[in-house]
């Protein structure tokens, strides 16, 4: 439903592992799905679930950059 109020904001959208079974519903949307360990307890897991977004952002821009073309 989160992903759904962001439809014309959003090209992505990262989730928890635990949420994975909600990943198709969000695809069909047409928002892509990272599916990803957010619980961050650490400075590890901070640092994990931001390269794991950028990454992931990174990702769509160069999609989109080439669907532009």
């Amino acid at each position: 439903a989160v992903a759904g109020e962001y439809l014309r904001l959003i090209d992505g959208f990262v989730i928890d592992r635990e949420d994975e079974i909600f990943a198709e519903s969000v695809r069909s949307l047409g928002i892509a799905v990272r599916p990803t360990a957010t619980v961050m307890r650490t400075e590890s897991d901070r640092i994990s679930l931001a390269q794991t977004t950028l990454d992931f952002a990174a990702g769509l821009r160069a999609t989109r950059a080439l669907e532009a073309e």
